[in-house]
């Protein structure tokens, strides 16, 4: 649900200035400057009534089993919609487990609780704020709302699609990035949060590992960020389109190809990374530098005349066979047309199968 609109009248309040609904032309208006005249508000995720203060229809979900206020559905953020909104009228669970676990930590781990050391009680409460940026809390409300996140590329009828596939098309991906990302960070994983082109990027505090995508959730090692010119990120995001384009058919395909082909290790003679140069892999390279180039202003730069002097695309780290980077130009991006998915998936299996023979015969 994106939005609410509380009803306090004047005779509740001495200070006028604290009402939270305003009026102008004699229409009453709530947080979305949504026109709400016709007596319900369409909140997008439910309706909602403001006369009794309640959605016409319960939520779907009841977010904390030991809380009474959960079991009633009808309700909107436990009541509390001054500190707690709900974007899609069930996700605010992440954030609400987050402050709880937050809340725990600091009362029974670091000594919120502890009578006998005012300066161990006032260290704990000291570094108990759900609202600052480095807060468990505060990052979990961040990874909620990579949810919403859109590509500002597309056209408006490109990403509502963008949106709801990934409740519909991608929904297998979306869920298991949604979990990842907010188990991830319950367990203090977490280092930053930050959003590009619609995908959601979440920095671990750990390194010495890569980084893989989810849907829009692109879950990495520490460092990994937002920038199209990072080599993590850039190929993550290939994936991501990746996903767009196959929904449902993404992780038992491309997923569990590209997961094994990682699991053999194994190198060129060159000494680079078999795995770089699976085709799924190539795939995901090409679609992301054929977006980058085109939405991102400088990412390949020329001179006056046209000539190309250098790009952004970490072509090292992110390969693209064949294709020549000593004359990157408009033209060239255009002819690097996508393979069919069926025929990537299949030749990136085949190359697996001959990868696993090479080893078995070593």
């Amino acid at each position: 649900m994106g939005c609410i609109k509380l009803h306090i009248l004047d005779e509740y309040y001495k200070e006028p200035e604290l009402k939270i609904s305003y009026h102008k032309k004699n229409l009453t208006y709530d947080f979305c400057g949504e026109n709400a005249h016709s007596g319900l508000l369409n909140m997008n995720g439910r309706m909602y009534d403001p006369v009794i203060g309640r959605v016409l229809s319960p939520d779907r979900y009841v977010v904390d089993p030991f809380n009474a206020q959960d079991y009633n559905r009808y309700t909107y953020c436990r009541n509390n919609p001054l500190i707690y909104i709900d974007p899609s009228g069930e996700a605010i669970f992440g954030t609400i487990f987050s402050f709880v676990t937050n809340l725990f930590t600091t009362l029974f781990v670091k000594g919120g609780l502890d009578f006998t050391s005012k300066s161990s009680r006032q260290e704990a409460w000291k570094n108990f704020d759900p609202s600052a940026s480095w807060s468990m809390t505060n990052k979990a409300w961040q990874i909620n709302m990579g949810l919403y996140k859109t590509d500002p590329n597309k056209t408006g009828g490109q990403r509502t699609w963008e949106f709801v596939s990934r409740f519909t098309w991608q929904g297998l991906q979306t869920g298991l990035g949604y979990v990842a990302s907010q188990g991830h960070n319950l367990f203090g994983g977490v280092k930053n949060v930050s959003y590009y082109g619609g995908a959601t990027v979440i920095e671990s505090y750990g390194s010495g590992w890569g980084a893989a995508a989810f849907s829009n959730f692109i879950i990495g090692r520490r460092g990994i960020t937002n920038d199209p010119a990072d080599k993590l990120f850039q190929h993550e995001y290939g994936h991501y389109i990746q996903s767009q384009k196959l929904g449902p058919y993404y992780l038992p395909t491309y997923g569990l190809t590209s997961l094994v082909s990682a699991g053999l290790d194994d190198k060129r003679k060159d000494g680079s990374e078999r795995h770089d140069y699976l085709l799924i892999e190539q795939n995901a390279n090409t679609l992301a530098f054929k977006y980058f180039s085109k939405h991102v202003d400088g990412f390949n730069k020329y001179d006056e005349n046209g000539n190309f002097i250098e790009t952004n695309w970490n072509y090292n780290a992110n390969p693209i066979k064949w294709y020549d980077w000593d004359n990157v130009s408009p033209e060239s991006i255009n002819e690097l047309s996508p393979i069919n998915p069926f025929f990537i998936y299949m030749g990136s299996y085949y190359q697996n199968i001959f990868r696993i023979i090479l080893k078995l015969n070593k």
